[in-house]
């Protein structure tokens, strides 16, 4: 295959299933791309697709294609967006066989070997894409095939042979830019009135990378071999600082897997958000770190009424336990407890499915939902998902010894493996649709789906949603026969099988 000079890269975000209202929040991880490419002076132009905005976006691509982009790079998720990355890229093929497609992202770096199998994918990126992309641009921009086997991090198809190079070790964050939305309109992904009730938010992407602790269902083990690293307090608050100036934002999410690592740090850069007056909704925090947290520090936190998003899974001490959390039901209650005190919000984030869960265990998450509803008021419940399980987690190896049937042997296998869809083996009728009910009622009734939803669309959903409410306080999950029409309304709207 020949390449020329200084042709386009276009880097792609397909649909996720949580595409509705401000639950689009920015394409983080093309955007790094896009930014450290920029950073680095390429002389290609680059150009962002995200097909949760651009619906016109086969019509973007035939375009595009007519120019013979140097390569086309898709970001991958297990579950929705994998298969519809992988709607996108037959697209590609169908209109243009020589144009390279890159896939990265989560999935192909857990699974390599079998994502490269696919027909579609020239060449896959394990691990963190930034410098891996930024290198397989310039060897192709040189046509120099052979510098391919000295860029770490990437599998790719020689002929009939599959190379895999060397790891690449992690990036220094302090590399980079600050400027991560300057290759898209930015008013697209900034909502008036969402989370933090201001005027202007937006979700500003990581400060920080990894994380050390061992929860058994987590990629980040797999992914990041549970080391945590962070951009210093200074170049996080200098990125903060040149974000909120030329997008005059008032609120902003910090989407870091584990915010808290680092007390000092995220003290410090917790006491600039205070001054500034800036509300923030922080996604990474863990039961554990909450209570290390300075008092100083949680009164910041208060004053500027910060979001607190902590990943609890289970009711069950049982489940707790098998899946390695480090925290106990009395921890978790006295965390809220203590957020009421302070007047913090708390969201929690929950697990049902996983290997050897029983009915009980399910049934103690739904009602630890309410109890901490009840003991708090102002704590937000997200939805309950489904455990996935990913490649290289300890409990991948769990279900795959109970379920060794249920494996996927081909990448299109594994578009079936998300939030929404149960995967705990040949479960009977009855056992799957009473996990499915509760999943799905707790979408329909979370804090979190509700507040997602445009203005209009609020008011229209109100009867809905206070009558799944009553099924959900009286635990009426064995028989929902208007289940019918919510499996039609994910597989229309949100191409969820």
């Amino acid at each position: 295959m020949a390449y020329s000079r200084y042709r386009s890269v276009i880097l792609i975000y397909p649909n996720t299933g949580y595409d509705i209202g401000v639950g689009i929040t920015p394409p983080h991880s093309i955007l790094a791309v896009g930014a450290y490419l920029v950073h680095h002076k390429i002389k290609n132009r680059i150009i962002i697709i995200d097909q949760r905005i651009e619906k016109n976006w086969e019509n973007v691509i035939r375009e595009e294609l007519k120019q013979e982009p140097l390569l086309i790079g898709i970001s991958s998720m297990t579950g929705v967006q994998l298969k519809n990355a992988l709607n996108i890229a037959n697209f590609i093929r169908e209109h243009s066989p020589a144009t390279p497609i890159v896939f990265g992202g989560v999935h192909v770096s857990l699974v390599p070997e079998q994502s490269i199998q696919c027909e579609l994918i020239d060449f896959g990126v394990i691990g963190e894409g930034e410098e891996t992309i930024l290198e397989l641009v310039n060897a192709l921009n040189e046509n120099k095939m052979d510098i391919l086997m000295s860029v770490p991090g990437l599998i790719f198809k020689n002929g009939k042979q599959i190379v895999r190079t060397p790891k690449r070790p992690l990036i220094n964050m302090d590399t980079f830019p600050i400027d991560r939305f300057g290759l898209v309109d930015a008013e697209k992904y900034i909502f008036k009135k969402a989370s933090l009730l201001s005027d202007r938010e937006l979700d500003l992407g990581e400060t920080s990378r990894g994380c050390c602790w061992e929860c058994a269902y987590c990629y980040n083990a797999a992914f990041f071999g549970r080391k945590w690293r962070s951009m210093s307090k200074e170049k996080t608050i200098e990125m903060i600082q040149y974000n909120t100036e030329k997008y005059k934002l008032r609120s902003i999410w910090i989407r870091d897997d584990n915010f808290f690592v680092n007390i000092p740090r995220a003290a410090a850069i917790i006491e600039y958000l205070c001054r500034q007056k800036l509300k923030v909704y922080l996604p990474g925090i863990t039961i554990q770190e909450f209570k290390r947290l300075p008092n100083e520090a949680r009164q910041d936190l208060k004053k500027i009424g910060a979001i607190l998003r902590f990943g609890v899974e289970s009711g069950s001490e049982k489940i707790l336990s098998f899946i390695k959390k480090g925290i106990t039901t009395k921890d978790i209650y006295e965390v809220n407890r203590e957020c009421k005190n302070l007047n913090l919000t708390p969201a929690y984030n929950f697990m049902i499915g996983f290997p050897r869960e029983k009915r009980e265990d399910a049934l103690a998450t739904v009602n630890m939902m309410k109890k901490l509803k009840q003991e708090n008021p102002n704590a937000q419940l997200a939805n309950i998902n489904n455990f996935t399980p990913y490649p290289g987690t300890a409990l991948f190896d769990v279900y795959r010894q109970d379920y060794p049937d249920e494996v996927p042997k081909t990448i299109y296998e594994w578009t079936t493996f998300h939030h929404l869809n149960l995967k705990k083996g040949k479960v009977d009728k009855k056992e799957y649709q009473f996990y499915e009910n509760i999943v799905t009622i707790s979408y329909l009734i979370s804090d979190l789906f509700y507040q997602a939803l445009p203005k209009l669309a609020k008011i229209l959903y109100l009867p809905i949603r206070f009558w799944f409410l009553i099924r959900w306080r009286l635990n009426a999950f064995k028989s929902v026969p208007e289940m019918f029409l919510i499996r039609k309304f994910k597989q229309f709207f949100l191409s969820i099988d």
